[in-house]
């Protein structure tokens, strides 16, 4: 075999799996596109529920399960990460809500406060810069892969 032939054979290779990639960072970038859209929906969910006058706790701890149920398969593993990053995020707010609600939560926050152990704004403020940061994780990777994110 000439050595221009194996030139030649080594470039079809190369094209042919060059478009493939194409192709698969198109269908990746197509399932990025999909998470947010989906997340977006589940956070104006959220709100009208909140404002209906629905247990917030109960409402943030639903929310997270839906957005554990997004699929992420066809997504690539980093942007995988950071979204469950996210998620995981959220999901320490309905504890911290629970903690604080209601009567109980009156008297948990007095009680902490006469012995200076009163710590959930600090917690809300640490958990919502969570929140916030993850969320700017999922927007970094989704650029790498030529998505830009939606305000």
């Amino acid at each position: 075999m000439s050595r221009s032939v194996v030139i030649f054979m080594g470039g079809l290779v190369l094209a042919i799996t060059g478009s493939g990639c194409n192709d698969g960072a198109k269908q990746q970038a197509t399932a990025i596109k999909q998470v947010p859209a989906k997340d977006k929906q589940i956070s104006d969910w959220m709100e009208a529920e909140v404002k209906k006058g629905t247990h917030a706790p109960t409402v943030v701890r639903m929310a997270v399960g839906r957005m554990r149920k997004i699929d992420l398969t066809r997504c690539p593993s980093g942007f995988q990460q950071a979204y469950l990053k996210h998620v995981y995020a959220w999901s320490e707010m309905p504890p911290l809500l629970e903690k604080y609600d209601g009567v109980g939560g009156f008297f948990t926050s007095f009680l902490e406060g006469l012995t200076d152990r009163y710590d959930g704004d600090k917690e809300a403020k640490r958990i919502q810069k969570s929140i916030r940061e993850t969320f700017l994780d999922v927007e970094t990777v989704s650029l790498k892969y030529g998505v830009q994110q939606g305000h």
